[in-house]
């Protein structure tokens, strides 16, 4: 039954409008075809402009003011049926931002973000956000007709520069992980130098002990000899005590060479260093090789 009045009065219009040349006229019956055509086609913002420019107060005389009614009708359907979105946007902390520029399907539908609602066409929808300094973002989404406010929201990430104020809390850890780091190397650094030089100071230590017994067993040795020998002549009952003097005193004086390359190297590496443990600057440890000889040692290396 509402169908064939509808078609009925279109076809009352269609008459009226071939025979009445006036421009209200022609524009009211064209506004009101064209409105149930775009209302057909789910294009409703373009329906509901059609059906505005029918509802108006020219056309309230025109068949008996049933177009003017047919229209206010429609319009009160049509916007309610048309969804609406609110376009939001944030930086990667969550703060909401403003300057942004988004498009709907490659059009232009905001310049600024301030949060009120926009109304669109149901199916689906491509928006693209752009702001300064933050590459663009892309979000697609399905309006529901019917459907009012739904929030489409993208986040952007804005490139840092250095007037954008304080650095953020993972650049300060970061920061303070690096600082953690060079005080660990550094640590490491002066722990290995430490290192050597008590390990050189405990061969030489070691050393000397050795040479100072073997030294005193020698001298022990000596002084028994004394009694047995006479102008460097020793009874053949003293050739034992002989081959311990020798021996002893050899070992002596290899535990003598010893300690003073040990604490020799271990006084350059604490020289090289400033202090054992608090290095004043990189340690480069030196090349240095101990050597001994038969009544001699010694240490030759390079320093730099």
């Amino acid at each position: 039954m509402m169908r064939t009045r509808q078609l009925g009065v279109l076809a009352a219009v269609g008459a009226w409008a071939a025979t009445a040349g006036a421009d209200d006229r022609t524009s009211c019956s064209n506004a009101y075809v064209a409105a149930q055509t775009r209302r057909s086609e789910h294009r409703l913002l373009a329906a509901r402009d059609q059906l505005r420019a029918c509802a108006r107060q020219e056309c309230a005389n025109f068949m008996q003011g049933q177009l003017i009614k047919d229209c206010a009708e429609w319009l009160g359907q049509v916007e309610g049926s048309i969804p609406s979105v609110v376009l939001a946007a944030s930086n990667a902390s969550g703060a909401d931002l403003t300057d942004v520029t988004v498009r709907m399907d490659g059009v232009i539908v905001a310049r600024r973000l301030d949060g009120a609602a926009l109304d669109v066409d149901p199916g689906s929808h491509v928006f693209s956000f752009d702001a300064p300094g933050a590459p663009t973002v892309t979000e697609s989404a399905v309006a529901l007709e019917g459907t009012k406010n739904q929030v489409i929201r993208a986040t952007l990430r804005i490139a840092a520069t250095g007037s954008e104020g304080p650095p953020s809390l993972s650049s300060a850890r970061r920061g303070a992980h690096e600082t953690e780091a060079s005080a660990e190397d550094a640590a490491a650094n002066a722990g290995s130098g430490a290192g050597w030089a008590y390990l050189a100071f405990g061969v030489g230590a070691g050393g000397i002990a050795v040479g100072s017994i073997f030294g005193v067993l020698a001298l022990q040795t000596q002084s028994s000899l004394n009694g047995a020998c006479t102008n460097f002549r020793c009874l053949p009952s003293s050739q034992s005590d002989i081959n311990d003097l020798h021996l002893r005193s050899w070992v002596s004086n290899i535990g003598f060479g010893v300690g003073a390359a040990g604490v020799a190297l271990g006084i350059v590496v604490v020289a090289t260093r400033g202090s054992v443990g608090s290095p004043r600057q990189a340690y480069v440890a030196p090349a240095l090789t101990p050597w001994l000889g038969f009544g001699a040692t010694g240490i030759t290396g390079t320093f730099e």
